[in-house]
């Protein structure tokens, strides 16, 4: 064969390989050894029902037989450290190349079934691999993490303080600290020592994504009233009278708006009084709960900061918010650049879309609604030339006295930098919405993230008195 041949052939070898149907290929392939691992692991079991010497002492012979096999050609244990490490490298080959399909192929992944990569015992898995490159190992398997969870390949790791390192916390998730925590372990993760259970019965953990404590079900023969007790502080939990045990369910990555009416917390309607107090404007689905997440001013008062990069759901949050207060009955303006002309204005219903030009109508709508919710949207782009910014510093000053909200939409990159302005004033209030956030982006409000959720559009954490909550915001759809 020619060089040129032989290089075409391997062009062709490798163009398979990266294609969807070489990975496929090579799923196939490492869940066949897999498979036939599980195949010949049962009929070795089957030597505790077969053979002389039946039982425990049948199984002994052959759990000996394993390690001495090919002794003194091959050292002892050898063929299991071999069987161990193709195994390990067959599970990773294979979990990865689903990953791959999977993102490769995001119309099929949703109809695939879950994939979940269980770990008990990171510290010891770790150890365990001894010279197959433990490190090459570790990195692989947080690659899967990272990477699968948004197709539906995801993990469950149990371990000890190995798992609180800087390196987990990239991949997002959820973390839970079981049982009596350990105060340097706490102060890892920045808990205080108020947020720790004392004496926490069996299953109890902390959830550092908001500090707040989860049963976690036991088995049937466990279930007792420490299964029945609430999964959180807030009053959320499930009990296991009702039949159903209470689940984590991860946040949908779209939230759509449920039909609007003004319902409080407690489920009734409310008269749509001046005033939102009674009843909470709605923004998304909380975590784990999937409850609407709702904004009493009564509690955090009544301005509101929403930070987010570009594309991160800014104008979508106001516009939720918009719609919210529209269904309260509350009159509501929007403030947005001159240059929005992109159609997105239908988005806020009814309410009243100004630019930064019209001061004397916005002037105008203050004086006859004094209760008036005010959302601002792209503040960071208001210098302080423009005629529009002390009118707006001004009704911020004033809603506690007149009961009006305001809310307003920067861009996180800009807040970080700058010590002016109508948003730095209010994060300086330690109480606002991150969207799309990273590790360090909880600084702005004051807040240590632990946990961060993944990079979706409307995905937020809320930040409220030093408390934080994972909120999935609805899409603007006004109707309903």
């Amino acid at each position: 064969m020619s060089a040129t041949g032989l290089r075409r052939t391997r062009s062709q070898i490798t163009d398979l390989w990266d294609s969807t149907v070489g990975k496929k290929i090579i799923v196939a392939v490492t869940g066949s050894i897999l498979l036939l691992y599980v195949i010949l692991h049962m009929l070795g079991n089957l030597n505790s029902l077969f053979g002389n010497g039946a039982g425990d002492a049948r199984v002994d012979w052959y759990a000996h037989w394993l390690r001495d096999f090919g002794e003194p050609l091959i050292p002892h244990e050898g063929i299991l450290w071999a069987v161990r490490a193709v195994l390990l490298a067959a599970l990773i080959v294979h979990l990865r190349h689903e990953v791959e399909v999977r993102r490769s192929t995001p119309d099929q992944a949703t109809d695939a079934p879950l994939v979940v990569l269980v770990i008990d015992g990171w510290e010891q898995f770790t150890e365990a691999q001894g010279a197959l490159d433990p490190e090459g190992v570790v990195d692989a398997v947080l690659a899967i993490l990272r990477d699968g969870s948004s197709v539906g390949v995801v993990g469950v790791v149990a371990g000890g303080r190995g798992l609180l390192q800087p390196r987990w916390s990239a991949i997002g998730g959820t973390t839970l600290l079981l049982g009596a925590v350990d105060p340097l372990d706490a102060a890892l993760v920045g808990l205080r020592l108020a947020d720790v259970p004392r004496d926490p019965p069996r299953g109890r953990a902390v959830r550092l994504a908001d500090r707040r404590e989860v049963q976690i079900a036991l088995s049937m023969a466990q279930d007792s009233c420490e299964v029945a007790a609430h999964a959180s502080r807030g009053g959320t939990g499930r009990s296991t009278d009702a039949g159903q045990p209470w689940a984590w369910r991860d946040l949908p990555a779209i939230a759509h708006r449920p039909a609007v009416d003004p319902r409080g917390a407690d489920g009734h309607h409310h008269d749509a009084t001046p005033g939102p107090t009674p009843l909470g404007l709605g923004l998304g689905l909380r975590a784990p709960s999937h409850e609407v997440w709702r904004w009493d001013p009564s509690d955090i008062g009544r301005r509101l900061l929403v930070s987010g990069p570009p594309n991160s759901g800014r104008t979508t949050t106001l516009a939720t918010l918009a719609l919210s207060a529209q269904a309260a009955g509350l009159p509501v303006a929007v403030i947005r650049g001159v240059g929005h002309d992109d159609g997105s204005q239908a988005k806020f219903g009814s309410a009243a879309v100004l630019s930064t030009r019209d001061v004397d109508q916005l002037v105008e709508l203050r004086q006859r609604h004094h209760d008036l919710v005010l959302l601002v949207d792209d503040a960071d782009q208001i210098g302080d030339d423009c005629a529009m910014l002390p009118v707006l510093t001004e009704i911020a000053e004033l809603v506690d006295r007149d009961r009006g909200l305001v809310v307003v939409a920067t861009n996180t990159a800009s807040l970080a930098v700058r010590f002016r302005g109508l948003d730095v004033d209010l994060a300086r209030r330690r109480t606002g919405i991150l969207l799309t956030p990273e590790r360090g982006d909880g600084d702005l409000l004051g807040a240590r993230l632990t946990d961060v959720p993944p990079r979706l559009p409307g995905r937020a954490l809320v930040v409220a008195r030093g408390d934080v909550t994972e909120v999935q915001v609805f899409t603007a759809d006004s109707s309903g």
